[in-house]
C-alpha cells in the first residue's frame, strides 16, 4: 500500500428502528467486517427515542488498529460489485471531507444478507479516517483503488 497513506480508524454504525430487529440490525453491521473479526469487536449499543417519542436503537463498532482497518478496507473491496465500484469513483469528491474521512453507505437489508451495495437511505454508515502525509486526496484515491473500492 502507498506508505504516505494510512487508515487510521473506523465507525461503523447503523440505527435499529422500533420496527426492526436489533440483532439483524447487528448482523449487519458485522457482514461489513471480514469473518475472522466478526466476533472480536465489540459492538456498542446506545439506547434513544426519536422524534415522535419511538425508540431507536444507535449499534456501533469503532476500530482505531491501523491493521484491521486496512483488512476491513480490503474486505468490502472484493465485496463490492463494479457497477458500486464506479458509482464510487464517479461520487469519490463527495464521499470524502476536508479532514480525510471517507464516508460510505451500504444498505441495510442488503447487508444482512451478505452482500455490500451503495445505498444513501437507512444505510449501514462506515466512516474511515485517513492519514495523508503529502499525498493528500489524490493519495487517498489511488489507495482506494488499490484495495478495490474505486475502479
Amino acid at each position: 500500500m502507498d506508505s504516505l497513506v494510512t487508515p487510521l480508524s473506523a465507525e461503523i454504525s447503523a440505527i435499529a428502528h422500533a420496527t426492526e430487529d436489533e440483532e439483524k440490525v447487528a448482523h449487519a453491521i458485522k457482514n461489513t467486517l471480514p469473518d475472522e473479526l466478526r466476533g472480536e469487536i465489540p459492538l456498542r449499543k446506545v439506547h434513544m427515542m426519536g422524534h415522535h417519542k419511538n425508540p431507536i436503537t444507535s449499534l456501533n463498532v469503532r476500530i482505531a488498529n491501523k491493521r484491521i482497518v486496512e483488512q476491513i478496507l480490503q474486505h468490502i473491496g472484493q465485496r463490492l460489485t463494479s457497477l458500486d465500484r464506479v458509482a464510487l469513483s464517479q461520487e469519490f469528491a463527495s464521499s470524502i471531507d476536508d479532514k480525510n474521512n471517507l464516508y460510505l453507505r451500504f444498505d441495510k437489508q442488503a447487508a444482512y444478507l451478505g452482500n455490500l451495495r451503495l445505498r444513501q437511505e437507512d444505510p449501514v454508515r462506515i466512516r474511515i479516517k485517513f492519514h495523508a502525509r503529502s499525498s493528500g486526496y489524490e493519495g487517498i484515491i489511488e489507495y482506494c483503488r488499490k484495495v478495490g473500492l474505486t475502479e
